[in-house]
C-alpha cells in the first residue's frame, strides 16, 4: 500500500480534495472535492480518546 499525505495553505481559488487510486482489475478512482475536513479530523481525535484513557502506560521513543 503507498499512501502520500501533502499540507498545504489553500488561497481563494483552491479547495481540499481527496483522491483515492485503488490500482487492480479495474483500475478505480474516487474523487471527494471540499470534503468536511475539520469535521472529520475532530471526529477521528474524538474517538481516539477512549483508546488513549484505557491504553498501558509506556514510554515511547521514535528516534
Amino acid at each position: 500500500m503507498k499512501v502520500n499525505v501533502y499540507g498545504k495553505v489553500y488561497s481563494k481559488e483552491d479547495y481540499d480534495k481527496n483522491e483515492w487510486t485503488i490500482e487492480g482489475e479495474p483500475n478505480t478512482t474516487i474523487t471527494v472535492a471540499r470534503p468536511a475536513t475539520v469535521e472529520l479530523t475532530c471526529a477521528s481525535v474524538v474517538n481516539r480518546i477512549p483508546d488513549v484513557i484505557n491504553a498501558k502506560p509506556r514510554i515511547y521513543n521514535n528516534k
